[in-house]
């Protein structure tokens, strides 16, 4: 089969295939996409079969570093990498990525709900990774909602500069009025403010944004939103069908 068989929908700005990311991976050319942003399985986080699917850790990081290197592969000369995952498991991917490209930042997302028990400190806490294959990358500095104190006549804008600890964005809960449709969901602000700092929509050049683990689509419809193009993987074909229905939506809600 080829990647053409594995195509769940399309449309003018991407396509989204439905099949495990390691082998359709394989099939794409080397250099082909601008960005990499995504957001994989934690290992035995979530009570879902895909991130239960490795009988060690060990076994869950042998997988995890054969699709970095095909992902790493398929990254443009100039492109920005970027992963999410938490804080246990980081550690490991940076000792991975360290090896195939140039590390850059540690982004770390103060969540608005923790989880834990009573015997130590509640997590509240996600981690992103920014990593590029060369000097020659692209980086637009973002900044939050939150204005400036005093005098900000000297400074390029009255509202302050994102740093790499984000704590103005809101989460996807169930209970809450942003819908949430996969378990480890991120907000569309959040994938927004990376792809608007890591990736550009020149009229002659829409960058090319691939997620590998696409999940219910928020990096593919937030791409879409900001005019780039994109290419999405997921295996699971229940979170296709609401990565393609979002897709379609011409207000995403």
């Amino acid at each position: 089969m080829n990647l053409k068989d594995y195509e769940y929908y399309k449309d003018n700005h991407g396509v989204l295939y439905h099949g495990d990311c390691l082998e359709l991976l394989k099939q794409m050319p080397d250099k082909s996409v601008d960005l990499v942003l995504t957001d994989p399985p934690y290992y035995k986080i979530v009570n879902e079969k895909w991130d239960n699917q490795w009988e060690t850790e060990e076994d869950y990081y042998i997988w995890s570093e054969k699709w970095l290197k095909e992902a790493v592969r398929v990254l443009s000369q100039n492109g920005s990498f970027y992963v999410w995952n938490g804080i246990d498991r980081i550690v490991r991917y940076k000792q991975i990525l360290d090896k195939l490209l140039i590390y850059k930042n540690l982004i770390t997302v103060k969540t608005r709900k923790g989880f834990g028990t009573q015997k130590n400190w509640m997590f509240c806490r996600e981690e992103c990774l920014f990593y590029v294959k060369s000097e020659e990358y692209y980086f637009q500095p973002q900044y939050t909602k939150e204005k400036r104190a005093g005098n900000s006549d000297k400074f390029k804008s009255e509202f302050t500069r994102a740093t790499n600890v984000w704590h103005d964005m809101r989460h996807c809960y169930k209970d809450s009025n942003k819908r949430k449709f996969h378990p480890t969901e991120k907000p569309v602000e959040m994938i927004g403010r990376i792809l608007q700092a890591s990736s550009n929509n020149y009229h002659t050049k829409k960058d090319l944004i691939l997620d590998p683990f696409a999940g219910s689509g928020t990096t593919l419809r937030a791409a879409k939103d900001l005019g780039r193009k994109y290419i999405g993987v997921e295996i699971e074909e229940r979170y296709c069908k609401i990565a393609a229905d979002r897709l379609k939506q011409e207000v995403l809600f």
